[in-house]
C-alpha cells in the first residue's frame, strides 16, 4: 500500500513507523506534562511534607490472610510517620463512593497522598483536576521492588496516565452516585 504526497509515493512502512512514532510519543509527552505539573508537590522525606488535615493511603493489595502486599505496608508506614510527626489528622484508606449512603470521597479538600513514587504524579495531578489541593509523599518503588516488579507498573502508569488526562480534562465521567 502506497499514498500519494506532493506527486510523492510514500511507502506504507514510513507511515506505520510515523504512526507508531506518534503512539509511543504522545503519551511519554502527557507523563512528562503531569510529572513537571506535580515536581513541587512530590516529597520523598515524611519530615518535607507540609502539614494537611488527611493522607489518603492508596491501597495497593492485601493478601488472602490479611496482611498487606509489601507496597501497601510501605504506603501505611509512610503514612504512619507523616501522622507522628504531626503532618496529618486523619487517614482516609482509598476511598469508596460505591453505595448512596456511604460516600468518604466528597468530603476531602486538602490530602496529602501517599503512594509509591512512580504512582504520585498522576494521583497529585488528577486530585488537583478534581478540586483538591493536594501534595505527595512517595514512599519506595525501584529501589525496594526492582525492574521485575516495576517496569509493568511504571507502563501500566504510563497508559494509566494518558487515561487520567483525557478523563479530567475531555470527558469528565460523573461519579457512580
Amino acid at each position: 500500500m502506497k499514498f500519494i504526497r506532493n506527486n510523492r509515493i510514500l511507502p506504507r512502512h514510513l507511515i506505520l513507523l510515523a504512526l507508531g512514532c506518534t503512539t509511543l510519543l504522545i503519551p511519554l509527552l502527557l507523563k512528562s506534562f503531569v510529572d513537571a505539573a506535580t515536581k513541587a508537590d512530590r516529597y520523598a522525606q515524611a519530615e518535607s511534607v507540609p502539614a494537611k488535615p488527611v493522607a489518603v493511603v492508596f491501597g495497593a493489595g492485601v493478601y488472602a490472610d490479611g496482611t498487606p502486599s509489601p507496597m501497601l505496608a510501605d504506603r501505611v508506614n509512610g503514612t504512619v510517620e507523616l501522622y507522628r510527626q504531626g503532618k496529618i489528622r486523619k487517614l482516609l484508606m482509598t476511598g469508596d463512593n460505591s453505595t448512596h449512603d456511604y460516600d468518604e470521597v466528597s468530603t476531602i479538600t486538602h490530602a496529602v497522598l501517599v503512594t509509591q513514587r512512580y504512582h504520585l504524579p498522576r494521583a497529585i495531578y488528577t486530585c488537583r483536576q478534581l478540586g483538591i489541593d493536594a501534595l505527595g509523599l512517595g514512599t519506595p518503588d525501584w529501589e525496594t521492588y526492582g525492574a521485575w516488579i516495576m517496569v509493568p507498573c511504571s507502563l501500566r502508569e504510563l497508559i494509566s496516565t494518558v487515561k487520567a488526562v483525557w478523563q479530567v480534562n475531555i470527558t469528565r465521567p460523573r461519579p457512580t452516585f
